[in-house]
């Protein structure tokens, strides 16, 4: 019997990132780290779902996972009412609590790898989802993913 050869996963975790600020010129933020620059090359930014999945991780990528699991229940019961306001700022975590902390403001620039995209106070999905749309207007496209098939020509 002939066995396959695993494949290797890289050891580079979602957690281990670094922030550098540009607010000399243009208020710029880069986040670096192999794992959440890996993540953003692999998002496909086509679809307002795949950048939903994007802020979930930037929101607990600094959590263990037994605490993001708690975080994303704490969210949940606040959700259906059986938590306060507390519970809901307990489950925010990670790069997005890092750059708040370091001064992030309304408009500016976040890049991660080779995207860019523009920081909102307003993280709530409606906000998310009308940033979304606002950006796939702007490039000229539809609201549904790509308007072809990969094989049209």
């Amino acid at each position: 019997m002939t066995r396959t050869p695993r494949r290797s996963v890289s050891d580079a975790r979602i957690d281990e990132f670094e922030i550098e600020a540009d607010l000399a010129t243009a208020r710029t933020w880069r986040v670096t780290g192999a794992a959440i620059e890996r993540f953003a090359a692999m998002t496909n930014w086509d679809y307002y779902e795949a950048a939903a999945r994007f802020q979930k991780v930037l929101d607990v990528s600094g959590e263990r996972p037994r605490e993001a699991l708690r975080g994303l229940e704490r969210a949940r019961r606040v959700r259906a009412g059986r938590g306060g306001p507390r519970s809901a700022r307990a489950a925010r975590a990670g790069i997005s609590r890092s750059l708040r902390a370091r001064g992030v403001r309304e408009g500016d620039s976040v890049v991660v790898g080779a995207a860019e995209l523009v920081w909102s106070d307003n993280q709530s999905a409606g906000a998310l989802y009308e940033a979304w749309r606002e950006g796939r207007r702007e490039k000229g496209n539809g609201l549904q993913g790509s308007s072809r098939w990969p094989h049209a020509t």
